[in-house]
């Protein structure tokens, strides 16, 4: 058991070594080529209790995911032995298996650095052993459990490193002549080379590709849009597209002072029109009140030379009635002149 241990121990030290700065990539499907020690204890032997012939294996392992981090396995293994310690008698015996196993498999779902994936596997398997100078042949059926390892060399090769133990929970015990029952527990201590394929599981899921958002500048002001909090105003990019709250006041300060300017202009213009048209119906009533006092100097003259006065009184009232119409008419005039330019 130690020499299995240091072997596990110094099978991490060379993956790591090898495995250093190489990303891991999970694909639907591997195929890894094996090669190991396993040993069986014979623990209730009938014949030779405790003993532990040590195998050299190699074999193939197929893997198929069927999520990102869980595969199906299939490993098939092939282990022979010649051995000297199999008991003082039986020295030199020749000793072969056969193994198929299914299983699950459960990895990390992110690699450790990028580069190293642990996992966990859960395997039954059927064994078949032959002694081949006494014509024994064992058929174990067992369960097991194992730890393993595996480091990207490249995106497809990986190298693995796993340990796994179990036991019969089954066991045939008359499959050929002399057959003595054989049972035990068991240890695989297993390198191996893996070569990853088919598509990729990281990618089986369907995505929908989604187009980066093109970054526009409304405003101009060097903002782009998205990150713009003010994305209708030209502003600074220190204040994230708003416009500097003191260059705001000094604007608004600015534009107020411009209104107010040409307000005052306006009005200023209005007064003007409206005085320049008071003068002007002053004027135009100046010059009726004008003509009614010629009229009334040409009526007193008519009134000298022997026009009745009474002929005279009735014309000054004329006149008069007259010089009030024109009057009043100047004023509506004016009245509506004023209206029209006062209106804003």
């Amino acid at each position: 058991m130690n020499r299995d241990m240091k072997k596990a121990v110094l099978g991490l030290i060379v993956l790591c070594v090898m495995a250093s700065n190489l990303n891991a990539q999970t694909y639907k499907n591997s195929i890894s080529v094996l090669g190991g020690s396993s040993a069986l204890w014979l623990t209730n032997s009938a014949i030779e209790p405790g003993q532990r012939p040590v195998y050299s294996h190699a074999g193939l392992q197929v893997t198929h995911a069927v999520k990102p981090n869980i595969e199906v396995v299939l490993t098939g293994l092939g282990g022979y032995t010649t051995a000297p310690s199999y008991n003082a008698v039986k020295s030199g015996v020749d000793m072969k298996y056969l193994s198929a196993g299914l299983g699950l498999r459960y990895s990390l779902s992110k690699p450790l650095a990028k580069i190293f994936t642990p996992f966990a596997s859960l395997e039954a398997s059927a064994l078949a052993r032959k002694n081949t100078t006494q014509t024994n042949h064992n058929v174990d059926v067992i369960g097991s459990v194992g730890l393993g390892l595996k480091a990207a060399i490249t995106k497809q090769v990986s190298l693995m490193y796993q340990v796994s133990t179990g036991s019969p929970f089954y066991q045939t015990s008359h499959l050929g002549s002399n057959a003595f029952d054989v049972r035990g527990s068991y240890f695989l201590n297993s390198f191996g080379v893996s070569y990853a394929f088919g598509v990729d599981c990281k990618e089986t899921k369907a995505t929908t590709k989604v187009s980066a958002p093109v970054d526009v500048d409304t405003d101009g002001d060097g903002v782009v849009d998205r990150l713009d909090q003010c994305p209708g105003v030209f502003g600074t990019v220190a204040n994230n597209g708003c416009v500097d709250p003191a260059l705001q006041a000094v604007a608004m300060a600015k534009l107020e002072k411009e209104a107010m300017s040409k307000a005052e202009v306006a009005v200023a213009a209005r007064y003007a029109a409206e005085a320049k048209a008071k003068a002007e119906a002053e004027d135009a009533k100046v010059g009726i009140r004008n003509a009614r006092k010629d009229a009334n100097s040409d009526i007193k003259k008519e009134e000298k030379d022997g026009t009745s006065e009474d002929i005279c009184k009735v014309a000054e009232d004329s006149v008069q009635k007259l010089t009030d119409a024109f009057i009043k008419k100047i004023d509506e005039i004016f009245v509506a002149k004023e209206a029209e330019i006062m209106k804003v």
